[in-house]
């Protein structure tokens, strides 16, 4: 009996490697690397694809992991394990959450199709939470939340290069994140960037918004920066294109807390009623160096309560420049 070559041997013991990690049950465990080889369609009420170790790689290979409109489903899910990669292209679509990963840090998701979700409720692309050191990079994601749990955090995570419908970002220890160069617009609510409950020293640069606004709510030292909102044919719920005030955190207790030392600079912002609105809690913030242009009212308003912030050095082309209702605010 002829023998057979070993290199033959090991191309078919890898072919059936690769057979063997393409073929998935919906809601089965997944310990090692995964290359679809087909599209996976899940029943309605099971999730897709559950990892179940550290530095699981997901390769969607140009296929989908899809879900008949299912609530509380997830298209890829992982629980405390690290390192996971969910790379593109491909897509995972009528799940609840596309992909939720809570803890572990390293991730990395790209060049994926999230942006597709249910009808029914509220939907998530991406959940993140409790992760430092992660990229969701040059995909398409719809909402995405990231975050940290009281006893957590969520720092150092990069949202670079994607299409998106809104990016929130909360946490008393989510900090140092960046949202960068990214196209965001809102569907159904005015965020485009929502900072908040604490978050503190993110970047949110360089990013093109249209119909949404950035959002500080009881957030501290962080950078908006070089980007370009776009509201001029808006829905009425866009009122400005950067709003900075109090708000709610659970690192007070549900408690109040002020928006502090953040800075907004170098935006072009055009249409809403207000360019900038420096709500109730906003001190101590620095708004210089923006674009203030075409707005339906005011270029620049301070509301009551928004005290001691500097205002100082912007362009403005709308009927009114400034509006100061506050105290020791600094303009124009």
């Amino acid at each position: 009996m002829p023998r057979t070559p070993f290199s033959l041997l090991l191309s078919m013991t890898l072919l059936a490697a690769s057979a063997g990690a393409s073929a998935q049950t919906c809601g089965a465990p997944v310990y090692g690397a995964v290359a679809l080889t087909a599209d996976m369609v899940c029943p309605a009420g099971v999730d897709g694809l559950v990892i179940g170790a550290d530095h699981v790689r997901i390769d969607l290979n140009g296929f989908s992991i899809t879900s008949p409109n299912s609530v509380a489903t997830r298209g890829i899910r992982s629980s405390r394990f690290g390192g996971i990669k969910i790379v593109g292209p491909g897509s995972i679509v009528g799940f609840d959450t596309s992909v939720m990963i809570d803890g572990g840090d390293n991730h990395e998701i790209r060049e994926i199709d999230a942006a597709r979700v249910s009808s029914v409720g509220a939907r998530i692309a991406i959940w993140l939470h409790n992760s430092s050191g992660s990229v969701i990079e040059k995909s398409r994601v719809g909402a995405v939340n990231l975050g940290a749990d009281p006893g957590n955090r969520a720092a150092a995570n990069r949202i670079v290069g994607n299409d998106a419908d809104t990016i929130s970002v909360w946490g008393c220890q989510t900090y140092k994140n960046e949202i960068s160069d990214n196209a965001i617009h809102p569907a159904t609510q005015f965020m485009a960037v929502a900072l908040a409950e604490g978050a503190k020293d993110n970047q949110v640069i360089g990013n093109t918004i249209v119909s949404g606004t950035v959002w500080l709510g009881g957030s501290s030292g962080n950078v908006v920066a070089n980007n370009i909102i776009m509201n001029a044919v808006y829905p009425s719920w866009i009122y400005a294109g950067v709003i900075v005030g109090h708000h709610p955190s659970t690192c007070a207790g549900g408690a109040l807390v002020d928006a502090t030392q953040n800075v907004v600079r170098g935006n072009t912002i055009t249409g809403a009623h207000v360019g900038v609105l420096m709500a109730a809690g906003s001190r101590n913030n620095q708004v210089s160096h923006n674009k203030l242009y075409d707005q339906v009212a005011v270029g620049l308003r301070f509301n009551v309560d928004s005290d001691d912030n500097d205002g100082r050095g912007n362009g403005y082309r709308v009927p009114v420049p400034v509006v100061d209702l506050g105290q020791r605010n600094l303009w124009p």
